[in-house]
């Protein structure tokens, strides 16, 4: 069943209080939690939103945007989403699919060729990064790269890829043998970086371009980028990294605030903004405005059948 409330905070990782703003009736129990959350832990600064399928519910800020320079946090303030920047790169790969230009049980190697002939790790020797594969059994599909059961990996949480790789975050996992067949297990790992290039390859745009002109345009979603625009780099929550005391050292921000336009990662946006994709899934493909912005050419109505027993359920 399609929950009809959808919650989305966002923390960045000293506090100092921002305004909030609240529509809910519990929304000073929920103001009170977070600004505890915030004096009492490591957080230096929360944004949290609640929403339904049309509008905020409620929307608070508490804590710090920037501590050196003291900047209180706002529910304007802009977030570095890492890995949330998959969902909407999965969104791309779905309107590829819808549009007929992808199958789901496609082989990725019909897109990139290096993926054609996988092999998976059979043994390896973790003195000298020696090892042996063999042939995969099946190819890595479309499918098993939407559901991270593709055998592609991350360095932080595989033992093998972790010696391969080192601690370079660019590496790709790609060049070496898959960690298991795919469609065996599920890993969390470089499957969504594969899949932006698809939708490069395939799209022929630049993986930015599609996503402006076809998800955030439409959506009215306009603090979303690979790279921060200058007159918008005062909004840029600061990054801070643990110590190995536990610690936590914020690290300013650069002049230039960009990313790699990977697909696994890399957007910055604001709470608000990602509010209004995940309303694009509670209203079926449709703006919060109601207006039906994506259309079943770009891949996001489902069919009426689907929907049709989603809503008997619902009763």
């Amino acid at each position: 069943m399609l929950r009809s409330l959808l919650v989305l905070t966002v923390v960045a990782l000293v506090p100092s209080l921002a305004p909030a703003q609240a529509r809910l009736d519990d929304a000073a129990k929920i103001d009170a939690d977070l600004l505890r959350a915030v004096r009492e832990t490591h957080i230096p600064g929360v944004v949290a939103m609640v929403a339904d399928a049309n509008k905020i519910l409620y929307s608070g800020a508490f804590g710090a945007q920037d501590v050196g320079r003291a900047v209180p946090m706002s529910t304007t303030s802009i977030f570095r989403l890492a890995s949330m920047t998959k969902p909407v790169t999965s969104v791309a790969v779905m309107m590829l699919v819808e549009a007929g230009k992808i199958g789901l049980d496609d082989p990725a190697g019909k897109y990139l060729p290096e993926l054609q002939h996988s092999e998976v790790f059979e043994t390896f020797n973790e003195l000298d990064k020696t090892y042996t594969s063999r042939p995969a059994k099946t190819p890595v599909t479309i499918r098993h790269l939407l559901t991270h059961t593709s055998g592609l990996g991350y360095g932080f949480d595989s033992r093998i890829l972790a010696r391969l790789l080192g601690g370079d975050p660019t590496a790709s996992a790609t060049k070496y043998p898959l960690l298991f067949d795919p469609g065996a297990k599920w890993t969390y790992g470089e499957s969504t970086r594969v899949l932006g290039r698809i939708v490069e390859k395939v799209s022929g745009e630049p993986l930015e371009k599609f996503f402006r002109e076809r998800i955030f345009e439409p959506l009215g979603m306009q603090d979303t980028f690979y790279t921060v625009p200058a007159d918008k780099r005062d909004r840029v929550v600061t990054v801070h990294r643990s110590t190995q005391w536990g610690a936590l050292v914020e690290v300013p921000n650069p002049d230039v605030i960009t990313s790699p336009m990977n697909g696994d990662g890399g957007l910055s946006s604001t709470a608000a903004d990602y509010v209004k994709f995940m309303q694009m899934f509670l209203n079926r493909g449709r703006a919060p405005s109601g207006k039906r912005e994506i259309d079943r050419a770009h891949g996001l109505e489902p069919d009426r059948t689907a929907a049709r027993r989603a809503a008997a359920h619902d009763r």
